[in-house]
């Protein structure tokens, strides 16, 4: 080799090695999220199912709390004229207070059209509540505006009766077949040999 091509490629190298910094520029972060590519395709359905269990799952919830809001709900039916908790109201109540689970223990107290029918509602169902539980914290009462699909016990009874009033008495069909004979049917033929 000639000496002028050793300087040449002695100066090829330094320039590689100085620029060595500017070469290596993005690499290892080019290395990295290939690395995290590889091991998302290599395991491919698990990062990704909790967020999928996650999404299916949301709706039933939403659906639970709602259910457990109609069943802590005091409807309009439950209350009298004055606002005062029925039999029913209290037995409502009672109900609520025993069954459900305390973290759902809210008591939802359905608004009257008057705002002074809504606080005769809500005073009577903190009265009553605090007859039941007479120590300790108390659960709290809201106003709701969302009233169950509900009617009062006397709408049920009188749609039951009609109901059953309607429905005819249950007859048998008259039997057409003849004793004796034996051409079709089930029987009627001749035993033994």
């Amino acid at each position: 080799m000639s000496i002028s091509f050793r300087k040449a490629f002695g100066a090829g190298i330094l320039a590689i090695f100085s620029l060595q910094g500017g070469i290596n520029a993005g690499w290892p972060e080019f290395r990295h999220s290939q690395r995290v590519d590889q091991a998302r395709n290599n395991y491919w359905p698990q990062p990704f199912r909790s967020l999928d269990a996650t999404a299916t799952i949301a709706p039933f919830e939403a659906m639970r709390c709602n259910g457990w809001r109609l069943f802590c709900t005091l409807n309009s039916c439950l209350f009298d004229e004055k606002g005062e908790l029925t039999d029913a109201g209290k037995t409502q109540l009672y109900r609520i207070l025993s069954q459900s689970p305390t973290d759902r223990r809210m008591i939802y107290v359905a608004a009257a059209q008057d705002s002074r029918m809504t606080d005769a509602r809500l005073e009577s169902a903190q009265v009553f509540i605090s007859e039941l539980i007479p120590s300790g914290q108390l659960p709290s009462v809201q106003v709701t505006h969302v009233e169950q699909p509900i009617s009062s016990g006397q709408y049920q009874t009188a749609v039951h009766r009609a109901l059953m009033q309607s429905v005819p008495t249950p007859r048998l069909p008259s039997f057409t077949g003849t004793a004796a004979g034996g051409g079709g049917g089930g029987g009627g033929g001749s035993v033994g040999p």
